[in-house]
């Protein structure tokens, strides 16, 4: 046996428990009902009547009544109970000032991060949901959620409470979010790669997604198309990426056109071998010379 007397509990200026004395037996239980720290009851309440009358003493004891009217300023009137004189006295008892809430407050959404026309967001999803009770009113008139990280078919719930303690729950489901932004890889041109000019490159590259996945992937040129190679010169070919939560990001190669060249050629014909003849010369008398 469990045996209590003089029990009292109180939470700050609100006291929920003054002289409770009880034996329990093994095997039983003991329910204590109240009124919360706002001095809200949940449901029904019970109350337990006792009638004294310091004369004739009372015929019988009321019964117990049961309050089941909400509202903030409930009055609940006894059974009426007479004394036991000749002519009876009879009276009833009042208890005033109940404050019972059985309903449970409601919550609806008030906002949300939009997603795009695909179902995707791109950044952090923020929720509003409002609240309201109609008898003890709620805790707060708007809660609110945040969900910041990346995934598909996401669900963010908001919490409405009232100041009976009575909660209600809303939950929002399918929320997307992809914040990273897709790739893009070039295979060719290679970068810094040298063509000659005119010579068939053909555009080869790739993009990819991890989340929502890849809507637009477009290069200077369609992939197995041929790029520019037709006049010399630094060029540049560029892909650019889009995914379906509205992500974009680019890739680019650099490369370079010249001519083809062969070599040079000498640009004077070589001189035919002339032979060379040694000269005769014939021994005769000297010349004479005058005086």
């Amino acid at each position: 046996m469990i045996r209590a007397a003089g029990l009292e509990k109180a939470y700050g200026d609100k006291r929920v428990l003054r002289g409770l004395d009880f034996e329990l037996e093994r095997g039983g239980f003991l329910v204590v009902t109240g009124p919360n720290g706002a001095g809200w009851y949940r449901n029904n309440v019970r109350i337990d009547w006792t009638a004294t009358d310091p004369g004739s003493g009372v015929q019988s004891q009321p019964p117990d009544t049961t309050v089941s009217t909400q509202g903030a300023d409930v009055t609940a009137t006894s059974p009426l109970v007479c004394d036991k004189a000749p002519t009876p006295n009879c009276g009833r008892g009042t208890v005033t000032g109940l404050k019972i809430d059985k309903t449970a407050p409601t919550i609806a959404l008030s906002s949300r991060t939009p997603a795009n026309a695909a179902g995707w967001n791109n950044t952090d999803v923020a929720l509003t949901w409002n609240c309201s009770d109609a008898v003890s009113g709620p805790v707060a008139n708007q809660v609110s959620a945040s969900l910041t990280g990346e995934g598909e078919a996401q669900n963010a719930t908001g919490n409405c409470a009232d100041r009976a303690g009575h909660t209600s729950s809303q939950t929002q489901s399918g929320i997307n979010i992809d914040k990273t932004s897709p790739i893009s890889q070039i295979t060719t041109p290679a970068n810094d790669a040298v063509y000659l000019l005119n010579a068939i490159v053909n555009a080869a590259y790739g993009c990819a997604d991890a989340l929502s996945g890849v809507t637009a992937c477009a290069g200077t040129v369609g992939a197995g198309a041929a790029v520019d190679t037709a006049t010399v010169g630094d060029k540049t070919f560029s892909v650019s990426v889009a995914d379906a939560a509205g992500n974009q990001s680019a890739a680019s190669h650099s490369y370079t056109v010249q001519y083809a060249f062969s070599g040079f050629s000498n640009p004077i014909a070589a001189m035919p071998a002339m032979p060379m003849t040694p000269a005769r010369w014939s021994e005769g008398p000297a010349p004479a010379s005058g005086t």
